[in-house]
């Protein structure tokens, strides 16, 4: 078997015409037609049914079970490229959500300048989520990685490095900021202001308003910290925000959760599973493992 014959079966399988398939590859209709042909000897099996009629390709079930198989072969096979490249590599694909690009990160930067690596890193900003994706899919090889729970997951390695609580914060001449501790229900009829979905703050306003049985009024959406902070402020709405991102010179004021909830600030370190690193890159990630 080749790898080939695969791609052209998956092609196949997602359009569901051979042309369409000879077409994306830039190959002839036949070239496509033998390639299924020799999976299918190789396999015992029928694996595309044709139906002339209507010029279309339908997977038979021994199809459908090797669509998900090759599935996962070929992104393995794309991975091992990757990484074997990544081997020789002089720069460290990182992947860094905002906050913690702001508020954590800089706290290991005089380490990482001290040991040479600070100028190697090839820094990817996006959300958490969006930097998973990546991350399975190749495109970075370390990432810092923000979540309310736990990341188990089969195809990365994760290390919970530091959690952190969420506060609510209100402005100086709001009723609450003369309190230090609030249950969430008391903020049912309040506005909120929250950050954007990159961030893992909305999900944890949801867990939160959802447990303590209301659905938060939401009337702005930033990516700017600062900005929504200013906000509130001017007494525009509440917000929740991880602890150590609320510094002494905001103009608001800070209120512990009193409510027993399990979402947390989480920050993991994150590889792939059989990610084999090379002797700089291995630095980095023990470097990263100083994040408390």
């Amino acid at each position: 078997m080749n790898t080939r014959d695969l791609k052209y079966f998956m092609a196949v399988a997602e359009r569901q015409n051979f042309s369409a398939a000879a077409t994306q590859f830039h190959v002839s209709q036949p070239t496509i037609t033998l390639a299924i042909k020799r999976l299918e000897t190789e396999f015992g099996d029928t694996l595309i049914q044709r139906d002339r009629t209507h010029a279309q390709a339908h997977l038979t079930p021994a199809g459908e079970i090797l669509q998900r198989r090759a599935t996962l072969i070929l992104q393995n096979l794309k991975l091992s490229q990757q990484e074997i490249i990544q081997t020789k590599a002089t720069t460290i694909r990182f992947g860094l959500p905002p906050i913690i690009g702001t508020v954590y990160f800089p706290k290991l930067a005089g380490k990482l300048m001290a040991d040479g690596i600070l100028t190697h890193i090839r820094t990817r900003e996006a959300g958490s989520d969006q930097l998973l994706k990546e991350l399975k899919n190749g495109d970075i090889d370390i990432a810092l990685l923000g979540s309310i729970q736990p990341l188990p997951n089969d195809l990365l390695h994760t290390q919970l490095l530091a959690e952190r609580p969420f506060h609510v914060i209100v402005s100086k001449q709001h009723p609450l900021a003369q309190r230090d501790r609030v249950s969430f229900h008391e903020l049912a009829k309040e506005r909120f202001v929250t950050l954007t979905d990159n961030f893992i703050h909305p999900a944890a306003l949801t867990a939160y308003s959802k447990t303590a049985g209301f659905t938060p009024n939401v009337i702005y959406k930033s990516p700017d910290i600062n900005l929504i902070k200013g906000l509130v402020a001017e007494n525009l709405g509440v917000s929740i925000m991880v602890s150590d991102a609320i510094k002494s010179g905001d103009e608001v004021a800070s209120l512990t959760i009193a409510d027993a909830l399990t979402e947390r600030f989480n920050i993991s370190l994150a590889y792939r599973q059989g990610f084999v690193p090379n002797e700089m890159q291995q630095q980095f990630i023990d470097d990263l493992k100083r994040l408390r």
